[in-house]
């Protein structure tokens, strides 16, 4: 059991440090930026850093060499070998090329080799698989810069066959998502607010959510649902409709922090910045 707990909270861990500056299935966005390795807790160093390469075959687009022999700064034992963090970290690299690797096999999906160069430890390759964002290991200085669809691409759309009513749906960022409906005629937002609790309160009240510049934004009567985790503990939900006031505050600042009830969540910054985006979009 306690294996299993373990593993729970190294998976959360993990998509909590490997999420930010994720390019999805645009990794051409990080064509000429200046990225740099992420930073690691202590703990987690020995699982980090395995996805850079020294070579990268451009003509066969494959890594040909034997995985061991091809990393740089090579470090841990022989069945898991990785790069040695602290010969990585905080080294800035330019990204200088692209490439879409030919896989191996028939039913494996798209990866591609993003070729780097730093001035000290010269040009080496990033294995990157738009399939995972919890194993993104690098860092886009400054951010991405997305184009002008990206977000609102993501937005999911319902049509009631039987009612003059239209949904839409954002994307969970840390928690927090937004919702549309457009029912004949009228156009109303909600933000949905979640975070996870370990004890059971039920019939609770209360929303509170921390902006970067230190301003508040409360909701004191803001009904609380809670619901049993998949996993341990529960889920309580906040569910409130959105004034223009509420959606004007909620695109021009980065969120940074949520309390439900009396539970916490934290919000990175590349997931603050998604959230206003996708507010943008609902409210145009």
């Amino acid at each position: 059991m306690k294996k299993i707990i373990f593993s729970c909270i190294f998976c959360l861990t993990f998509l909590n440090i490997f999420s930010q500056s994720f390019p999805e299935n645009n990794p051409e966005l990080l064509l000429n930026k200046i990225v740099k390795p992420k930073e690691v807790s202590e703990t987690l160093q020995i699982y980090a850093y395995k996805n850079f390469y020294l070579e990268f075959d451009k003509g066969k687009k494959q890594f040909t060499k034997d995985d061991k022999k091809n990393k740089p700064f090579a470090t841990g034992p022989s069945y898991s070998v990785i790069s040695d963090y602290s010969k990585l970290v905080g080294k800035e690299f330019k990204v200088l090329e692209i490439f879409e690797i030919v896989p191996k096999y028939s039913f494996s999906g798209k990866e591609y080799a993003i070729e780097i160069e730093n001035s000290e430890v010269g040009k080496i390759f990033y294995k990157y698989d738009p399939k995972y964002e919890h194993s993104f290991e690098l860092e886009v200085v400054g951010g991405l810069d997305y184009p002008t669809d990206f977000f609102c691409s993501k937005i999911e759309h319902q049509k009631d066959k039987f009612e003059d009513k239209e949904t839409f749906f954002t994307p969970y960022e840390n928690g927090i998502s937004f919702m549309k409906t457009i029912e004949k005629g009228k156009t109303t937002i909600y933000l949905s607010v979640r975070v996870n609790g370990s004890t059971l309160n039920v019939g609770k009240k209360g929303l509170n959510i921390l902006f970067e510049d230190g301003t508040k934004f409360t909701k004191a009567e803001a009904s609380i649902d809670t619901k049993v985790s998949s996993g341990s503990g529960y889920i309580y939900s906040a569910f409130i409709q959105l004034t223009q006031a509420d959606i004007k505050l909620l695109t021009e600042k980065s969120i940074t922090d949520t309390r439900v009830y009396i539970y916490d969540g934290t919000v990175d910054k590349d997931s603050a910045k998604k959230i206003r985006e996708y507010l943008k979009c609902l409210n145009k």
